[in-house]
């Protein structure tokens, strides 16, 4: 890598790590300003549709989805979680493993297609390949070599980890180890999908907990990266190039530190300019918009909640035998009532007063486990505005994620995506529940 390169960054690095612990303010206005590009700018590469300000209204927990694939949504909102989680590791020793990658491409795949959900999180079962800016194809290592390749980048990428921690002469420079690393993990390839979401997550941990801020992969600078790594993979051009560019956005990163150590403005220049210009021409979409009353409740609640309902309810019975029994509530303005979703006699309690219907499947008596006998349960809402209707899960601590017009019904993907990620996430805390040490 150029050395020049190299010294500047070691340069513009000692400079920042001079001023020690930055005041809460800075940190939190340097840690947000990296957190928002990250999130925007590395889906927004893969062809995620969330605008530059969907993206910040779902890091404050805010957003609503209305003509935006709820895929989308998910996938956002799981990439933000290993952004938060990345960020939080700050300066320490870290190494990498096969399991913590394949929870990571977990977190941020989400799929509503049954054949390719049983893909996420395992190594890809079949070959993957990319047409280069030359309009070549260039195939990624074969599915059978998978293993092998991850396990020995491992190996050779937390070893050099510890030799930098222990300060060896000849260790490698630490962002030259993150950007090989990089460079490998793209040959590989290893998952069906996500793999260019994973190797920018994964670089940038490198990054943070060897001591330097994350690089962001902007629009300008895209050619020039797909280019070199064409030319590296398809060619076995030398990665100086590539290595060069990569180092560059980390000095652009520091350089943004910087700025705001020195009070300056760190926002995008045009940044409010293109929010404004998206958000107009998102107003040409007509919607209808109709008022809150009991015919456009009761036509929600039959064309939408019923099948979300009952798919949810046919999901989370496959939990049943790992509990001693299990209850299913049934909630209309916060109150249990009496009756099932799919009764007459249910839909007669719906009203133009009714604020909220939801439905609560509680499971008692972990029976797997004969010193784990914990309750768990997962539950799901809808909320009746005044123009509008809301859908809420338990596992985002009742916060909208779904937000449509009366004159607008779910889908049968959002409705899959939904219960797909409800399931997932109470997958995830029951195995947490009989995995956590006891008290």
């Amino acid at each position: 890598m150029n050395k020049a390169i190299l010294d500047k960054i070691d340069e513009l690095q000692s400079v920042i790590d001079k001023h020690g612990i930055l005041d809460a303010a800075i940190q939190n206005k340097i840690n947000y300003r990296f957190r928002l590009d990250w999130n925007y700018y590395s889906n927004e590469m893969e062809g995620n549709s969330l605008t530059r300000m969907e993206t910040r209204q779902l890091m404050i927990e805010n957003v609503t989805v209305g003509n935006k694939p709820l895929k989308d949504v998910l996938e956002m909102s799981g990439h933000d979680k290993e952004v938060l989680e990345i960020m939080r590791v700050g300066k320490g020793a870290v190494r990498l493993s096969e399991s913590r990658i394949k929870a990571m491409h977990r977190a941020i795949m989400y799929e509503s297609d049954p054949e390719k959900k049983q893909h996420i999180g395992y190594w890809k079962s079949d070959r993957n390949y990319v047409i280069n800016y030359k309009g070549e194809k260039f195939e990624f290592v074969a599915p059978e070599d998978v293993a092998d390749s991850v396990h020995q980048l491992l190996n050779t990428t937390n070893a050099q980890i510890d030799a930098i921690n222990a300060k060896q002469k000849d260790a490698i420079h630490p962002v030259e180890l993150a950007f090989q690393f990089h460079l490998e993990y793209v040959r590989i390839h290893p998952f069906y999908d996500g793999n260019g979401r994973t190797a920018r997550l994964l670089t940038n941990l490198l990054l943070i907990s060897l001591g330097f801020p994350p690089i962001i992969l902007r629009k300008n600078e895209r050619e020039r990266y797909y280019k070199y790594l064409a030319e590296i993979q398809g060619y076995g051009a030398n990665p100086d190039l590539f290595l060069e560019l990569m180092g560059e956005l980390v000095i652009h990163s520091q350089e943004l530190v910087l700025d705001a150590i020195a009070g300056k403005d760190i926002e995008e220049e045009d940044d409010l300019d293109k929010e404004i210009a998206l958000w107009k021409n998102e107003l040409d979409h007509e919607i209808i918009v109709l008022p809150k009353t009991k015919e456009a409740i009761v036509d929600v609640f039959t064309r939408s909640v019923i099948p979300l309902f009952d798919l949810f309810i046919k999901k989370h019975k496959q939990f049943d035998d790992l509990f001693v029994k299990n209850n299913i509530d049934y909630l209309v303005n916060y109150s249990t009532v009496d009756g099932q979703h799919n009764d007459v006699s249910f839909i007669h309690q719906i009203n133009d007063e009714s604020s909220n219907i939801g439905l609560r499947y509680q499971f008692f008596g972990f029976s797997k486990d004969r010193f784990k006998n914990f309750n768990f349960s997962s539950e799901i809402n809808i909320f009746f505005k005044d123009f509008s209707y809301e859908i809420a899960l338990s596992h985002t601590g009742n916060h909208p994620i779904i937000n449509k017009p009366y004159s607008e019904n779910l889908t049968n993907e959002e409705i899959t995506v939904l219960i797909n990620f409800s399931v997932k996430e109470t997958f995830e805390k029951i195995k947490g529940l009989k995995d956590a040490p006891p008290f």
